[in-house]
């Protein structure tokens, strides 16, 4: 009989400690928002929260722990903000469905932030889901160094191929 209740004993706190969902939490007690590594904690101790990750043009892009009712501006504007080479016509959510698939969500932000008359049927935001990873690319920029560099090189190929075949005619 003790057996029995030293077994179930650590059934029941192996179960409580092996249960838990590492992006989902209720609250957090630490008062450090910020931490080393990328993480950042923003999370409400009233609600549940989710944790997300920021990655490409934003000016801290890490791991977040927010509240579960934030939207992908609010992720955004937590994360610092978009940077000035970052492409928000092509912002991304890549996130895991129930059955494990991938899926791949494209939001255009540019939409919500220059559109000159709102509409009545405007586009609702995805809600964000624990381990959605949002992506802000880099827009590409044009260079003309890049052109330059580029051209210099065949006309210096090309000239001296020319330089070449002068001097092989010639003999």
């Amino acid at each position: 009989m003790k057996k029995f209740f030293i077994i179930v004993l650590f059934l029941f706190s192996s179960s409580h400690i092996f249960s838990q969902i590492e992006d989902y939490t209720l609250g957090s007690d630490n008062p450090l928002r910020n931490y080393n590594g990328g993480f950042y904690d923003y999370s409400d101790q009233d609600v549940v929260n989710i944790k997300v990750a920021v990655w490409g043009a934003v000016k801290y892009p890490g791991r977040y722990a927010v509240p579960n009712y934030i939207t992908i501006n609010d992720l955004i504007s937590y994360s610092g903000g978009p940077v000035e080479s970052s492409n928000l016509e092509d912002v991304r959510v890549y996130r895991t469905d129930e059955n494990g698939r991938q899926q791949l969500l494209k939001i255009n932000l540019n939409d919500l932030m220059w559109e000159d008359e709102l509409q009545n049927d405007r586009k609702i935001m995805p809600k964000l889901e624990a381990g959605d990873i949002v992506v802000v690319p880099i827009e590409p920029r044009y260079y003309f160094r890049q052109d330059f560099s580029f051209w210099l090189s065949v006309i210096s190929t090309l000239s001296t191929l020319t330089i070449v075949i002068l001097n092989f005619l010639k003999n």
